[in-house]
């Protein structure tokens, strides 16, 4: 299995979110798109494609919001594991306590089966408050 390296992130011109490879990230971060321009982005936005796909089929990336059943939940990467969880219940988590595991899910690529991918935190804030 190959394993694809991406990102997104918010270009500060536009508004828009370009996909692509990360060239740099410090004060500014860099961004190149499909057709190698390079993008100015917000460092605080970007956001890494996690490998795994909703029930649509669309990608998810770190940052995007998901809903599944009545559930409206947060992707992050926490201590470099794969979690989601709702930030409206859980608070904004930055460290992952393994004992208290009750409050994040730790995910794999079944889990997201069920999931939909409605929106993410940069250009939807307002879904997960």
């Amino acid at each position: 299995m190959e394993r694809v390296i991406k990102f997104r992130a918010l270009s500060i011109i536009g508004s828009t979110m370009i996909y692509g490879s990360l060239i740099r990230q410090h004060v500014s971060a860099f961004v190149f798109d499909e057709h190698y321009t390079t993008h100015e982005v917000a460092p605080e936005t970007i956001g890494q494609f996690t490998g795994l796909t909703d029930k649509n089929g669309k990608e998810i990336y770190e940052g995007d919001i998901v809903k599944v059943g009545g559930l409206i939940e947060l992707v992050r990467y926490i201590d470099g594991i794969l979690c989601c969880f709702s930030e409206k219940i859980y608070g904004k988590h930055k460290h992952l306590n393994i004992e208290d595991s009750e409050e994040l899910v730790v995910t794999y690529s079944d889990y997201f089966d069920p999931y939909e991918v409605i929106g993410n935190i940069h250009e939807n804030p307002e879904t997960c408050a």
